[in-house]
């Protein structure tokens, strides 16, 4: 069959989606990939593997709603070109406007993949935020129902469509393990000293980061020796941090920022716990790469987030009157310990945009080094059992194809 596979951002098709092109390409089937944005470095990896790049640039972020209407057409007149039998289609743009442009183009079958609900569906005060998320959600509703079947990475996310945007359909929807990840290329390297902390995403306030330099202010306020590094890149949403705020924390000594890389993995070995107190994702990559190289994850108890850490032999509750931790008994679901700090297998939960709590836990891994190693331990084998991309990619390529 010909595949077309659809993005928003031009990265995310080599960045995370290689490993499942790769596969459809080793099953014979051919592959053309387009997004909302051209990128030298993503035509050339595809073209590496006999797969056509064909970008559509009108900008991921855009709210030109001309350009969205562009889109539609621009994306429709791509797949009667290029004859496509089957469209796979993830990210916000991409997944909305993709899902009316098959309809119109008439393809046989339509997959969407949410890997996270982003901006739109992120609660936030402000007329703006209304005003998005009522458009988003009018359009979600429409491309819908040109789906043949959607995938999520989360429960959180597929029980809110399902309620939102399919309560009479029969539609059918699956969960799978995040992206996965390749076991071999993110090996696992041990870590045993504490002091340094990785952030890894895009510089918006979504994902966290103002709570986690706030935490690395708390510790300083109490002499902890502690090292805040930050890896990515500074983006074009609503709630992107700016460069000269960037630059005001570094220059106060708040983080260390560390640029951007296309490849993650030297940064992981070097830093101790990876930290993401992130409000929304589908499920973090940088979540899955810091697991499988062996190291601590510290995340928001979220959508998306707390998919991260599990509680298969553990969970322990911390108790802020004696400042230490009570076990809870098994199974536990963190959704309904939303506003409590939880110790899992591999690392914490802690309550959204609450940079005191995030604050308490990183100190933990100061005072106990040992759980470094023994929680990254754990992230190992958690990816091992759950999130190797081999049966990822088999898990989708069942339900797509």
């Amino acid at each position: 069959m010909k595949i077309l596979v659809a993005s928003s951002g031009a990265g995310s098709l080599n960045g995370f989606r290689l490993p499942l092109i790769k596969h459809w390409v080793s099953l014979g089937h051919e592959v053309v990939a387009t997004a909302c944005e051209d990128s030298a470095a993503t035509a050339k990896d595809l073209e590496a593997v006999g797969v056509k790049f064909v970008p559509i640039p009108v900008g991921r972020a855009s709210l030109n709603p001309l350009a969205d209407i562009s889109l539609v057409l621009r994306m429709a007149k791509l797949m009667r070109r290029e004859r496509i039998d089957v469209a796979f289609l993830f990210q916000q743009k991409a997944l909305i406007y993709g899902g009316l442009a098959a309809k119109l183009a008439g393809i046989r079958k339509t997959f969407a993949m949410v890997t996270g609900l982003g901006y739109a569906f992120t609660p936030r005060p402000g007329l703006k935020y209304k005003i998005v998320n009522t458009v988003a959600s009018s359009l979600y509703r429409v491309s819908a129902k040109c789906f043949d079947g959607m995938i999520f990475q989360n429960p959180d996310d597929m029980d809110f469509v399902r309620g939102k945007f399919l309560k009479h359909s029969r539609m059918p929807l699956k969960r799978v393990y995040g992206s996965g990840i390749d076991l071999e290329q993110f090996a696992y390297k041990a870590k045993s000293d504490s002091g340094t902390f990785l952030f890894i995403g895009r510089l918006v306030t979504d994902k966290g980061i103002r709570e986690y330099i706030r935490a690395g202010e708390l510790l300083a306020s109490e002499k902890a020796r502690a090292e805040l590094r930050i890896l990515g890149g500074l983006d074009v949403n609503p709630s992107a941090i700016t460069a000269e705020q960037l630059q005001a924390w570094e220059q106060s000594g708040a983080c260390r920022y560390l640029g951007k890389t296309r490849d993650v993995r030297p940064f992981i070995r070097d830093a101790s716990v990876f930290v993401l107190p992130s409000y929304r994702e589908g499920t973090p990559r940088s979540g899955l790469e810091a697991m499988a190289i062996g190291r601590p994850v510290i995340v928001a108890n979220t959508p998306g987030c707390r998919e991260v850490v599990f509680f298969e032999k553990t969970c322990r509750r911390y108790d802020a009157s004696t400042k230490g931790f009570e076990d809870l008994p098994l199974p536990v679901d963190p959704r309904d310990h939303e506003g409590e700090i939880l110790m899992g297998d591999n690392g914490f939960l802690v309550p959204a945009k609450n940079a005191e709590a995030l604050a308490v836990v990183m100190q933990f891994y100061l005072e106990n080094p040992a759980f470094v190693s023994a929680h990254g331990r754990e992230s190992r084998r958690l990816a091992e059992k759950y999130y190797d991309v081999n049966d990822v990619n088999h898990q989708i390529t069942e339900f797509v194809l």
